[in-house]
This record gives C-alpha cells, sequence and structure tokens, in this order.
C-alpha cells in the first residue's frame, strides 16, 4: 500500500493536526506523461479515453445503466490490475468496477460567468477559488458572497469525477478556472481530539500524489475553498430492513451491513470485485463493490471513537480498509475507505475488506 499521505489522520481517536500548505497536493511532474493506458477504439464522433467508453461509432459499448443514487462520475476509469484500460476490454476480465455502472451524475446550468448550478441538488456553486487560506480565512471568504457558505463534505464530494480528463477532478467545462489542489470543506472531523480545530479536506487534484485524499485538517493549515449556496446537504439516515441490508435513506442506496470477505484475513481487489459480483444477500443479485464515492456516504461525520462509520455497519476497529471499484489515475491502484477515521487512501491489491451496495429502487 502506499505511503500515508501528508495530515492523514493517524489511528482513531488520534489525529494528525499538522500545518502545512495546499501544494502538498501537487502534480509529480511528468505523471501523467508516464500513464500507460490501453485505449479503446472509438469511432468518428467519440473516443475511448483513459478508462472511458467508447463514443458513437466505436463499439457501442455502454455502462449498465443504474437507479439514481449518490452523485456518479461520468466516463469513469477501469484498469485490467496494474494500469487502466477501456471499460469494455475490463469487462470481460474484471467486471464490476466504476466505469461499469452508471447512475445519476452532475448536471450543470451555467447561470453566469460567476455561478453554476448543479441540477440534480440544486446547489449552486461560485466558479472560482482562492488558494492558501486558513478555514477561518475560508469561511470569511465565502460568508462574503451573499448568501454562499464552505460546503459540507457530502456536497463537495458529490462533484468529483474521477475520469482522468483534466488536472481537477471536477467538470472542467463549469470549472475550468479552479486548479488542483486541497479544498476546504464546513463538516468538522469528529474524530479529532481537539474539538472545531480540525475539519475536513478533500483533494481536487487528478494525477497527483494526494489524488482525492480526504482527512481532517487543522484549521490553521493551508487549503483552497469552493463555495456553495442552498440548503445544505448530508448523507444518512440509515434504515435496517428486512432482507438485513442497511438502507440510506438519502441516496437510497442499500448496504450489506458488515464485511463479507470470504477469509479473515482480507482479499485481493479482483476478488472483491467479483464476490460483490457474485453475492445474492437478501435473495438480490444487483450487488456490487461500491466506488469511492459511495463509500465516503456511510462515514458518520458525528460520530467519534475507532469506527467512524453509521450505526449498525459492524465493522472491527483497527486499520481495517475497505475497497472501492475505483481505480486511481494510474490504474495500478484502488482507492480505499480506512474504517477508522473515514479517510481516503489509495492502495494496489493488499488483502483488505470489502462490502458491497446496490441501488434499491
Amino acid at each position: 500500500m502506499s505511503a500515508p499521505r501528508l495530515c492523514v489522520p493517524l489511528l482513531a481517536p488520534f489525529v494528525l493536526i499538522v500545518s502545512i500548505s495546499a501544494s502538498a497536493c501537487g502534480l509529480v511532474a511528468g505523471l501523467k506523461d508516464d500513464i500507460q493506458i490501453d485505449n479503446g477504439s472509438g469511432g468518428a464522433g467519440g473516443n475511448a479515453g483513459a478508462g472511458g467508453n467508447a463514443g458513437a461509432g466505436g463499439s457501442g459499448w455502454m455502462p449498465s445503466a443504474l437507479p439514481a443514487g449518490f452523485m456518479d462520475s461520468r466516463n469513469a476509469r477501469c484498469s485490467d490490475g496494474t494500469k487502466l484500460v477501456d471499460c469494455e476490454s475490463a469487462q470481460k476480465t474484471l467486471p464490476g468496477q466504476d466505469g461499469h455502472y452508471l447512475s445519476m451524475t452532475p448536471e450543470y446550468e451555467v447561470l453566469n460567468e460567476n455561478e453554476v448550478k448543479e441540477t440534480n441538488t440544486g446547489l449552486t456553486w461560485w466558479r472560482h477559488s482562492d488558494v492558501m487560506l486558513s478555514w477561518d480565512q475560508a469561511q470569511s471568504v465565502c460568508q462574503d458572497i451573499p448568501g454562499y457558505r464552505l460546503p459540507t463534505r457530502y456536497e463537495l464530494l458529490s462533484l468529483l469525477e474521477f475520469n482522468s480528463i483534466g488536472d481537477t477532478l471536477l467538470d472542467e467545462s463549469v470549472f475550468g478556472e479552479i486548479k488542483p489542489g486541497l479544498f476546504w470543506t464546513s463538516t468538522p472531523y469528529a474524530n479529532s481530539m481537539v474539538p472545531l480545530q480540525t475539519y475536513w479536506a478533500v483533494g481536487l487534484c487528478s494525477g497527483c500524489v494526494d489524488e482525492a485524499d480526504m482527512y481532517g485538517l487543522s484549521i490553521a493549515s493551508s487549503a483552497a475553498t469552493l463555495c456553495v449556496t442552498g440548503s445544505s446537504k448530508i448523507n444518512g439516515p440509515f434504515t435496517l430492513q428486512m432482507d438485513g441490508s442497511l438502507l440510506d435513506d438519502t441516496t437510497r442506496l442499500a448496504w450489506i451491513p458488515d464485511r463479507k470477505a470470504p477469509a479473515d484475513n482480507g482479499i485481493t481487489w479482483p476478488e472483491a470485485l467479483a464476490y460483490c459480483e457474485k453475492t445474492s444477500f437478501g435473495g438480490h443479485t444487483d450487488w456490487r463493490l461500491p466506488t469511492i464515492k459511495e463509500l465516503e456516504t456511510i462515514v458518520d461525520d458525528t460520530r467519534t471513537g475507532t469506527v467512524s462509520l453509521f450505526q449498525g455497519f459492524g465493522f472491527s476497529p483497527g486499520a481495517m480498509f475497505l475497497y472501492s471499484s475505483t481505480p486511481d489515475s494510474t490504474g495500478g491502484s484502488f482507492f480505499q475507505l480506512l474504517v477508522d477515521g473515514g479517510s481516503v487512501w489509495t492502495g494496489n491489491q493488499d488483502y483488505m475488506f470489502a462490502t458491497c451496495v446496490r441501488n434499491q429502487p
């Protein structure tokens, strides 16, 4: 597994509180140029990009459509376990990846040169950002725009696009002026030893050493701002259903509430994908390995202690990681959720654990 990132919290209840700048999320020189990608054969009208899908005139392959859930990534990545490949070929060898399914995705209405509205959530975002600010300064910057505020972790997470197209994990057709880096949220990091002195930060850089990292950051540290206006969005609550699954009443995602790895010492990423594709838990056959965006929705932002997931998830404390179906921009590592604290890391095919999700109609 890759080395821990700067500011990644230590095993709960401890948290590493440091003061750094958002430059820790700077791009690795030449990284994207060195990535080897097996592209699909896109015909006229569309190309199969990095892990993407062939467009009109290509093979005609499309990801499986899912009922609405949490905001999905368009044209998501796929991997052969070592590098990015087109999702059609990966469907034959490692099915069940992020790019093999497509649910509700962000839809934008540009209101003016400063504002864009995401129509599914009804949130309006300021299209410019300020960088290198403390949390207090960032909050003031957003509040100085009438009606605006810092976004919650859940709201900022909804914008992420894992598609290897630009330098940021945002739709650059509407957020083209936003530079890659670490961004503040208004959500306190519950496992901080000093209440209200640490807040969630989200990495919005693509192809960098801290790609999509999410962790608690000291308010004295420096990060960027992306301001929002509209009714605040949060995840949960969760309801235990008759089939034994936990249903998020907000996203309508149903979860297997405990780890279902076939071995106590964990499984590999291909085994995790296969397990969720084949399980019939609760009498359902449409389970899959969750995306990293979906995994982050089971983190309870109010829960302290050694397990940071919503009550009902039966995961034991300890350095336990849950696989996601989302490869990173190299295709050789995969985003994982740390159960203790809820942070996002990347790792390879080490022996980790899995839970499965389905979109409940």
